[in-house]
């Protein structure tokens, strides 16, 4: 009869954990193992920028010499002044007859492509364990056999504090105790 009570008790808590402990993913989630998170956690991005750049590392002089003059028809001369390097394109064209006719300008921007290598955001949150805070706990009990008491006390930081009544109805017994919990 024993027997059958225990089996019966195992399986009506194991039906009761079962209830209690059931999960199922939301729809439109998946779980996947930590080992997965980690690693898209620690991917790093490769993004081109293109930045456009003002360089103000070349020197222009006023009394920089005249480029020479290329004839383009008798009385018209053509000038063609430029500053081309890795950081500027700059062609200046002037048609001159005594004064400026006509002036082409031709500029390109000069662009710098940069990667930027930031970590990812990490896309979920990250469950951080504490350990519960340390609380009064209180407890009461009484006991019957050959003396009759109750006691009361409280737990804190694993030791007990308390105080029990005793008596065998014809004196009664006061104890204070002091106990280390060590499981």
């Amino acid at each position: 009869m024993a027997f059958i009570v225990a089996l019966l008790i195992c399986v009506f808590g194991f039906l009761v954990g079962e209830r209690c402990t059931q999960f199922s993913v939301p729809a439109g989630k998946t779980l996947v193992s930590t080992a997965v998170l980690d690693s898209i956690k620690n991917l790093k991005p490769e993004i081109i920028v293109k930045d456009s750049i003002v360089f103000r590392d070349t020197t222009i002089y006023r009394d920089r010499p005249l480029p020479p003059p290329e004839p383009v028809e008798p009385d018209i001369n053509l000038y063609i002044d430029s500053i081309v390097n890795d950081t500027t394109h700059l062609i200046i064209k002037d048609w001159v007859k005594g004064i400026i006719e006509r002036r082409d300008i031709e500029y390109r921007p000069s662009y710098v492509l940069r990667t930027v290598r930031e970590p990812y955001p990490v896309f979920y949150p990250e469950i951080e364990y504490k350990d519960k805070p340390d609380r009064w706990q209180f407890y009461i009990g009484g006991g019957a056999g050959s003396l009759v008491g109750a006691e009361a006390g409280a737990i804190k930081n694993n030791w007990m504090y308390g105080g029990e009544i005793l008596t065998d109805s014809r004196e009664r017994y006061y104890l204070f105790k002091i106990k280390r919990i060590i499981f």
